[in-house]
């Protein structure tokens, strides 16, 4: 599951930079994707080892993630 969430962010890297070169929506799509399972499954690795409190502290920047996306769309649309 570990080397899952190494390939996952190297993925998620390697996304990010190709999108800012391209701009390309399906690139955009694929990052923000990339980082919610990155999210999500740290979120499991450590819901498996730690106390819930510990295990939820991933899932906070992809709230708070999704919060400024949903924003910035209003404001654009």
């Amino acid at each position: 599951m570990c080397f899952l969430i190494i390939a996952l962010v190297v993925l998620s890297s390697v996304l990010g930079i190709l999108n800012q070169r391209r701009e390309s929506s399906l690139l955009q799509g694929l990052f923000w994707s990339s980082f919610a399972m990155i999210m999500v499954l740290s979120f499991l690795v450590l819901l498996a080892i730690a106390p819930f409190y510990i295990a939820i502290a991933p899932l906070i920047p992809l709230a708070m993630y999704i919060y400024i996306l949903t924003k910035r769309s209003n404001r654009s649309g």
